[in-house]
């Protein structure tokens, strides 16, 4: 029972990313938050994130960024983001609505 419902909640989530994307990259600097994700995604994808960034950008790599937690399982990524992005005082937290 209980697990189904955390994976209804997390395509909620995966939804409300998919939609605010646009939003996401414009305000989100991955290197500023990425190594509190860092649990929420492999290794090899924070290093891409990374490499993404310095090579083609900032909004590059926010698109990596979402494209890695739509696919993560950790059901606790929506909210390692929320708390990563009110650390940085990020204006995409007011936007990124988690239920506590």
């Amino acid at each position: 029972g209980s697990h189904m419902k955390k994976i209804e909640k997390l395509e909620e989530y995966r939804l409300l990313l998919k939609r605010l994307q646009p939003e996401f990259k414009t305000r989100i600097i991955p290197t500023d938050i990425i190594s509190d994700l860092s649990e929420c995604l492999i290794n090899q994808e924070c290093e891409e994130i990374l490499q993404i960034c310095s090579t083609k950008g900032m909004m590059a790599g926010a698109e990596k960024l979402v494209e890695c937690l739509l696919r993560s399982d950790k059901e606790n990524w929506p909210k390692e983001l929320k708390l990563a992005l009110e650390k940085e005082r990020n204006k995409f937290s007011e936007l990124w609505i988690v239920e506590k």
